[in-house]
């Protein structure tokens, strides 16, 4: 069984790796696509997969998603104005730490409570800003209940593909995301909001 799920993660990494083509999303529209179906694609066939454990599952997943995503961008999106004091009193790696829990958990536990059944690419459009990322919007069936659309926005650094954000339902994940952080920070502190994260999160950090 773990040369299985060995097997999954170094497909995963080898599939979702880049070509060295343009410097930005924007300017490589197939490349950005071809990265989101892949990453439906694979996250389709691992959680799909009955021969693995739940936590077998879980773990593949978290490495398709880590490797998919910009926890750096994301951590400092979702902190926004409170990014500077996390970075000044020493905290910026634990805050990147409980962001990729947060984030992976959360992306787990919806694609999980939506059973994505199929996904495929039907647009793309570049996304506002001069940085060069792109939307690129995919049309999801799932098994039950209606289809709907995700907006995944797209950078790409050196050669490198990653996602910044998703937009689903209406629901926009970084925004939201910040909005809660900020929220919680202000209640609680940064020290008290990494301790909550850590608690409700950390703990399915690639779990047994």
């Amino acid at each position: 069984m773990m040369a299985k799920i060995k097997f999954y993660l170094i497909s995963i990494l080898f599939i979702t790796s880049p070509v060295m083509t343009q410097d930005r999303a924007v300017d490589d529209i197939a490349g950005s696509s071809q990265f989101i179906q892949e990453l439906g694609n694979n996250t389709i066939q691992v959680l799909g997969d009955m021969t693995l454990t739940e936590n077998e599952r879980y773990n593949s997943f978290r490495v398709l998603f880590s490797q998919a995503t910009d926890i750096k961008t994301l951590t400092r999106m979702l902190l926004g104005r409170h990014y500077r004091t996390v970075v000044k009193q020493g905290h910026l790696k634990a805050y990147q730490k409980s962001v990729e829990d947060y984030i992976l958990s959360e992306f787990e536990e919806q694609v999980q409570l939506i059973g994505f059944d199929s996904v495929e690419i039907i647009g793309t459009r570049p996304a506002k800003g001069k940085r060069g990322e792109l939307l690129v919007r995919s049309d999801i069936k799932v098994k039950e209940g209606d289809d709907f659309q995700a907006d995944w926005r797209v950078q790409k650094k050196k050669g490198v593909f990653s996602i910044i954000n998703v937009t689903v339902l209406g629901y926009n994940f970084a925004v939201s995301g910040r909005q809660l952080f900020q929220s919680r920070i202000k209640e609680l502190g940064i020290e008290g909001h990494l301790a909550e994260l850590h608690a409700e999160y950390g703990q399915r950090s690639l779990a047994e």
